[in-house]
């Protein structure tokens, strides 16, 4: 039987008061972002700024986190699915 371990050098517990949702000016701000033509060049530059010459790769990323299926319970509560991602190549090239 395998068990799990967690080596942890710091906790911070969050209170629910950070759990705030959007302003109705940020959804505004979200949705003016999301009309831009270039939103596609702009979220693949802003993913892991400090990894470059790997667009492809974080373009691919990008899909895995936008896309994927809502699994919704016979409560009707819903949550989103796992989001598996395999990165395989050369060591240094930025994969964790």
């Amino acid at each position: 039987m395998m068990q799990t371990y967690i080596d942890c050098l710091h906790l911070k517990k969050y209170d629910k008061s950070r759990m705030n949702e959007f302003s109705k000016l940020q959804v505004d701000q979200l949705k003016e972002l999301s009309r831009k033509p270039d939103i596609y060049e702009r979220l693949t530059k802003s993913l892991a700024p400090n990894m470059w010459d790997l667009d492809d790769v974080k373009k691919g990323l990008l899909c895995q986190i936008f896309d994927g299926s809502a699994l919704i319970l016979q409560s009707w509560a819903s949550f989103r699915e796992d989001i598996n991602i395999l990165l395989l190549g050369d060591p240094g090239t930025s994969k964790s």
